[in-house]
Order: C-alpha cells, then structure tokens, then sequence
C-alpha cells in the first residue's frame, strides 16, 4: 500500500496584509499538496479560522474526501510553555470540542506553536488523547529539493502557508517524495 506523504500547514489563515484572500492561499496549496497524492494536515489554530467560515466548511469537505486531516495548532498562536496545567486543560478542553462542533472530528495531534513542548504540555496533551508533536524534527520541502538523496523516507514535509519558499518548492518536493 502506497503512503501518501502528510504536508503539515502551519498557522493555517493566520491574519497576513501580504495576501489579498488568505482562504483562497489556503486551497491553492492544498490543490499543490492533493494534485501530487499528499494529503494536507492543516494545524488549525482554532481562534483564526473562525474569521472564515467558507474555510471551516471545506475543511470538513476535504476531510470527508480524506484529502485533509485537520490537526490542533491551538486556539490563539501563543507559546503553550509558559501555561499553568489548568490552563492548558482549559485551552485544550475548548479546542478539542470547537473541532468537534465545527469539523466534526476529534484531532490526534497537537503541533502547538512556537515548538513549545514540555513534559507538563505531553501530559496534558496524552490525557486528551493527542500526540504532540514540535519542530524538532520539521522537513521542509526546501530541504527535499537541496538534499534528494537525505529525505527519501520522509513521510510528512512541514510549511507555513505563506512561507513563498516553501510554498514554491511544495509541488517539486512531494514529486521528489513520491518516487520512493
């Protein structure tokens, strides 16, 4: 069976005066990621996206064509280091059920900003069932397309939906990656 390579998105519609229509951004990319057999792992900050509601309703659309899987990036972009337990129980509490109410999945990873992680911020991640996962181990497709021959097994790339580099070298990089 063949494995599609997982392009994580971070800070997905996060306010930007660069693009004219930050949603439109959004799904040329992930046109990019599932013309080239990704899938697109959106890190939803959860606060953001509620500005665009078209947005939220192709999020649920893609992953019913399980052509997206949605993941937690948090509810605002802050740095989870510096949150009490309670906290982040609360913060994770309402994110996990804005997903529900208005995704209509529960996610299983959390990609929090900032590379934040702790073993506080993996206990309280574990306890609502998500995996939390931070940049320490982040392959851009920048990287993919410099070194070919490093990032053969690499099954998840990472980008910022406005980073132009990366965005310029996504398509060429999941080509690079689908000839595994």
């Amino acid at each position: 069976m063949e494995t599609r390579v997982r392009v994580r998105d971070d800070d997905v519609l996060v306010a930007s005066s660069t693009y004219k229509s930050v949603f439109n951004r959004f799904v040329r990319i992930h046109e990019i990621i599932v013309a080239n057999n990704g899938v697109h792992v959106p890190a939803i900050l959860c606060n953001s996206i509620m500005e665009f509601p078209d947005c939220i309703d192709f999020v649920r659309h893609e992953t019913s064509r399980r052509r997206m899987i949605p993941e937690l990036h948090g509810w605002n972009h802050i740095n989870y280091d510096t949150f009490s337990e309670k906290e982040l129980e609360d913060d994770l509490c309402q994110c996990i059920a804005w997903f529900e109410d208005n995704l209509w999945v529960k996610p299983s990873i959390f990609y929090p900003p900032w590379g934040s992680n702790s073993p506080l911020l993996q206990e309280v991640a574990a306890r609502h069932g998500l995996v939390l996962v931070d940049c320490s181990n982040m392959i851009s497709p920048t990287q993919v397309v410099n070194n070919p021959g490093l990032y053969g097994a690499c099954t998840e790339l990472a980008i910022h939906w406005w980073h132009k580099k990366d965005r310029r070298n996504l398509e060429q990089a999941l080509k690079i990656l689908g000839r595994k």
